[in-house]
């Protein structure tokens, strides 16, 4: 997630950020963005519809989608940095 935020205040002109959390409660999550000062939004998909739709079967699991919605990659498993900068560099 450090990851994460680092892109995320780097490229905010241009990307966005969106994290999916399937199991804590909205006050959890709310004070770990705090303790850890990630900026990025979470959204809350207890019911695992979004897991379902998007296939998810590991966490963490990335996807890189472009501005038409389109799904360019998906990786399991947590990602370097150059492994996200190349992901993200494809897409443009």
């Amino acid at each position: 997630m450090p990851l994460l935020e680092a892109v995320y205040r780097e490229r905010r002109e241009e990307l966005e950020v969106l994290t999916v959390n399937l199991q804590e409660e909205p006050e959890v999550i709310e004070a770990f963005q705090k303790e850890n000062g990630y900026t990025f939004p979470v959204l809350l998909d207890r019911e695992g519809k979004v897991a379902s739709q998007y296939w998810i079967r590991g966490i963490p699991t990335t996807l890189i989608i472009d501005s038409q919605g389109i799904i360019r990659a998906i990786r399991s498993g947590a990602l370097r940095e150059e492994d996200l900068e190349a992901l993200l560099d494809e897409v443009r």
